[in-house]
């Protein structure tokens, strides 16, 4: 998740019961984009043919969020890296409007557009991107694991709503 780029950031406890708060939260794009800090920057350009977003299936990202309150609902950035430094993840946040950061997600969107499979991510928070984002990914990330699992197991338990339905 990216930090918000207007909010003070809150000291000591209160900046714990924040960071607790947006950990393990259910993450699930209205789109992906590509991101990159030279393109953002000036100075470089994705070239032309490349694909640089991805929508996401409406529906099925509708009733998976459903089965997950409280999800962010933004768009979802598909860096080239990993974000490690405090100042470009604001910088990325506040440029882009992204919500949240993942490497694999426009690739993954791009490959089901590519085979007319419908696509949704759902994603869990295990850190705030930045400086600190890799020691908290470490200590959050089979947690969010069971999180994920949980909600989709949810949403398979209702029969997996949204998900388009094969006419053979």
């Amino acid at each position: 998740m990216y930090p918000s780029p207007t909010a003070a950031a809150p000291e000591g406890r209160a900046r714990t019961r924040a960071k607790s708060r947006a950990l393990l939260r259910p993450a699930i794009p209205a789109r992906v984009q590509l991101v990159d800090a030279a393109v953002l920057g000036g100075q470089a350009a994705f070239p032309g043919p490349m694909p640089s977003e991805a929508g996401v299936d409406r529906g099925l990202a509708r009733e998976l969020a459903r089965c997950a309150p409280g999800a962010l609902r933004g768009t979802l950035a598909t860096t080239t890296g990993i974000t490690t430094s405090n100042a470009l993840a604001r910088r990325i946040g506040r440029e882009t409007g992204c919500a949240t950061e993942n490497l694999e997600a426009l690739g993954v969107a791009l490959a089901c557009s590519a085979a007319r499979v419908a696509f949704a991510a759902l994603l869990v928070v295990t850190n705030t991107v930045g400086s600190r984002g890799r020691a908290d990914w470490q200590a959050h990330h089979a947690a969010a694991a069971e999180r994920g699992a949980r909600i989709v197991t949810d949403w398979l338990e209702l029969g997996a709503p949204g998900l388009p339905r094969s006419e053979h």
